[in-house]
């Protein structure tokens, strides 16, 4: 805790912007939407998926399409002097334009796309009143705002083109029920209205929210709303992956050892009703006897189209080629020692990976150097690491933990930047899928989802 205490003061001195919502439940899993709304304007708006993670107090669990307004710091507005005045009390510059007024926390976002327009959308009547979702959709999701009063939250700390932004911008579109709980979402490269799940029940679920309500629905629904659901595991699933070469093609991993391959091109048939789940129970394509103990991890080389990567219990990292006929690995890299939880890919250097293993090592790798990894930090992590991500477009790394923070790391594989801000294990984290930018949105146990740009010049 003085650790938190220590960050919270120092918070706005650390960030170009930063935007802590409470949540009724804490979220297993957080993954941006690449669509922004206004990308050139001066607050675009972003989506991010989220879920509950209740343990089992509700009847099911939610999948949650969030949205966030995001100050656009190459906006002409944060670069004109006019637009700040000189506070000699602060000794710093204010921002002198009026603060976009924050939606109601009863109202919903209208979501965007191609077809979509800016808007909201009256919310519908409370649904239950005994239901133990009730208080969340009365009060969605709200800003703590890190010590920082909301009518401040555009004018804290640096100068007048990198002030630190606090904000309760965060704010439900949607909210899709789901059965049984979930452990990773992941959206579809190629149609990001396609939302993939896991799920410890060993089934992987994706739903087209397209095909769901608009407004709140009522959770205590006890019908599986998702419009495909893979039922092959036997074991709790832990990681779901999409190709982002080979349209429609999903990996799923899990503690029954085994790797299946989803291609939705020739094994799905759209169900005529908005209402139908088409169950699909054979695989494309199925590795046996993966790791043993269990499957932590998958991800695809991000340049190929049948190259994918696993991590497991037993401490190794594997390459598997989904073309051939061969069930065995083409590539073993050194074990780790201790099981892996988290693996992610370069994507600007697609044969480097990092590696996060449940001592709170990361190892940096290369499939070109199987007899060890190129380097192992140690000291950084002081617990399980629970995922590691690269950025979208730079090789920086960033890292989360059982110890309740989330590292940055840069190319030389040193730490960059620390996030001190939750209190309890960080689940997840995503980057914003912003080229030049470094935005990460991070879901912890302690019920809340940070969105924060650290200053790093």
């Amino acid at each position: 805790m003085d650790t938190y205490t220590t960050w919270k003061k120092n918070a706005r001195l650390l960030y170009r912007q930063l935007h802590t919502s409470a949540l009724l439940w804490p979220s297993p899993s957080v993954d941006w939407l690449p669509d922004t709304l206004d990308p050139n304007g001066r607050y675009p708006q972003h989506r991010i998926l989220l879920g509950t993670e209740s343990n089992l107090v509700n009847a099911t669990e939610s999948l949650l399409i969030t949205g966030t307004s995001l100050p656009n710091f190459q906006h002409p507005s944060f670069h004109e002097v006019g637009n700040f005045d000189y506070s000699s009390e602060l000794n710093e510059f204010r921002s002198s334009l009026p603060i976009e007024k924050q939606r109601h926390t009863n109202e919903l976002i209208r979501p965007t796309g191609p077809a979509g327009t800016a808007g909201t959308v009256p919310p519908r009547e409370r649904l239950n009143p005994q239901s133990t979702e009730t208080s969340e959709l009365q009060t969605q999701l709200h800003s703590i705002a890190a010590g920082t009063s909301a009518d401040a939250a555009a004018d804290l700390g640096g100068d007048m083109q990198q002030q630190a932004h606090v904000s309760n911008s965060i704010g439900l579109i949607q909210r899709i029920p789901h059965c049984g709980d979930i452990t990773t979402i992941r959206h579809c490269p190629q149609n990001p209205d396609l939302i993939a799940t896991a799920s410890s029940n060993g089934k992987a679920r994706v739903f087209d929210r397209t095909r769901k309500p608009l407004g709140l629905t009522n959770t205590e629904t006890y019908e599986d709303t998702a419009d495909i659901v893979f039922d092959f595991h036997s074991d709790d699933l832990w990681t779901v992956a999409w190709n982002h070469v080979k349209a429609y093609t999903l990996a799923t991993g899990a503690n029954d050892s085994t790797i299946a391959i989803w291609d939705l091109n020739r094994q799905f048939t759209s169900p005529e009703s908005k209402n139908s789940t088409c169950t699909m129970t054979s695989p494309h394509k199925v590795f046996a006897n993966v790791h043993q103990d269990g499957v932590n991890s998958v991800a695809w080389i991000p340049t190929h189209d049948s190259l994918l990567l696993s991590a497991g219990e037993d401490g190794n990292c594997r390459l598997w080629d989904t073309r051939g006929k061969c069930d065995s690995a083409v590539v073993e890299l050194a074990s780790c020692n201790v099981s892996v939880n988290s693996i992610d890919i370069d994507k600007a250097h697609p044969f480097s990976f990092a590696a996060g293993d449940s001592a709170g090592h990361i190892h940096f790798m290369d499939l070109r150097q199987t007899s060890s990894p190129l380097t192992t930090k140690k000291d950084t992590h002081s617990s399980s690491v629970t995922v590691v991500k690269y950025h979208p477009s730079k090789s920086i790394l960033a890292t989360a933990s059982m110890d309740s923070t989330a590292v940055l790391w840069s190319p030389l594989s040193e730490p960059l930047f620390t996030h001190r801000g939750h209190i309890l294990p960080v689940n997840d984290l995503a980057f914003a899928p912003l080229q030049e930018r470094i935005l990460v949105a991070t879901a912890s146990n302690d019920n809340s989802v940070h969105v924060w740009e650290p200053l790093l010049e």
